[in-house]
């Protein structure tokens, strides 16, 4: 058992450049060239050749004239000593993402919103930037946390979010919520904000949106007849056109769908929100995913 702790107690002293000392060696066996292309000095490299004459059991190299030579064992290992210098390279290099070239698939968690507002927006970037980049959108529900820190999820997106300490969130824009209204109502005449009282008595359409802990009703209008609550907010303009009620949309999300026969009109008291992009810290270092957030920024730190 000592010989063996003693072994691996000198296999430890043995670092890459020792191992590219060697590849060198047995290509061209000369250590003072093999010492001066890896910027070492010659003491320094007949060191480390010691110490893998030692290691290996075998000389490694020879004299013969006025010059060296190497063993037959060295000239064996020379393939698997370019394999293992290669691997280590590879294993320990910094992850590196090409969004020219690479293929990547990422998951993102979102409601409706982050589809209407963000992924099509950012999809339609991606397919200039960076076409390699696929996106699967999950639903972000109560587990989606869970879900993340287990690595199945890359990114999620959302507003207002408190996220546990071991994530981190990234600030994209604000928006505001806005009643909407059916065209033939009297309240849809007005153009300046509405207070939520006035629709105190109209019966309304309620979004109850999933947290990543838990489903949260959205109570901009809370005062007036619930008749239909969904967790799709991308349904709610058609609510509103079909059955008459009265419902709260996303400021953002309005401008882009509501169809004619909705008037949308401004909160008296602002009801506005911040919108977050969100990974778990397992994720900080992943390329692909600062790019993808690079890119969130670029499009939407500056939008209205």
């Amino acid at each position: 058992m000592s010989n063996e702790n003693e072994y691996f107690e000198r296999l430890s002293s043995v670092d890459v450049t020792s191992l590219r000392l060697l590849a060198l060696l047995v290509r061209q066996p000369n250590l003072s060239a093999a010492a001066q292309q890896l910027s070492i000095s010659q003491p320094t490299a007949s060191r480390k050749l010691a110490a893998l004459r030692q290691i290996i059991g075998d000389p490694l190299l020879v004299r013969s004239g006025a010059g060296l030579k190497v063993t037959d064992h060295a000239s064996k290992i020379a393939p698997q000593l370019d394999r293992l210098i290669a691997a280590i390279e590879s294993t320990l290099a910094p992850s590196r993402f090409d969004p020219a070239t690479d293929q990547i698939r990422l998951t993102v968690a979102g409601t409706d919103y982050a589809v209407f507002v963000v992924a099509i927006t950012l999809m339609r970037d991606l397919t200039r930037t960076a076409p390699g980049i696929a996106i699967d959108i999950v639903p972000l529900v109560p587990s989606t946390f869970e879900v993340m820190r287990e690595g199945a999820v890359d990114l999620a997106l959302y507003a207002n979010v408190v996220a546990p300490e071991d994530f981190v969130r990234q600030y994209l824009f604000d928006d505001r919520w806005v009643a909407l209204i059916p065209s033939g109502h009297p309240l849809a005449q007005g153009k300046g904000p509405i207070d939520p009282k006035e629709l105190a008595l109209v019966p309304r359409a309620e979004f109850s949106y999933p947290s990543p802990t838990a489903m949260i009703p959205e109570t901009v209008m809370a005062d007036g007849p619930l008749k239909l609550t969904t967790p799709h907010m991308g349904v709610l303009p058609r609510v509103v056109t079909e059955l008459g009620l009265v419902a709260s949309l996303p400021e953002r999300l309005a401008r882009t769908e509501v169809t004619d026969g909705i008037a949308i009109r401004p909160f008296a008291k602002s009801r506005a929100f911040k919108y977050y992009a969100i990974w778990h810290e397992r994720k900080t270092a992943s390329p692909a995913r600062r790019f993808v957030v690079q890119r969130l920024l670029s499009l939407f730190s500056t939008s209205a």
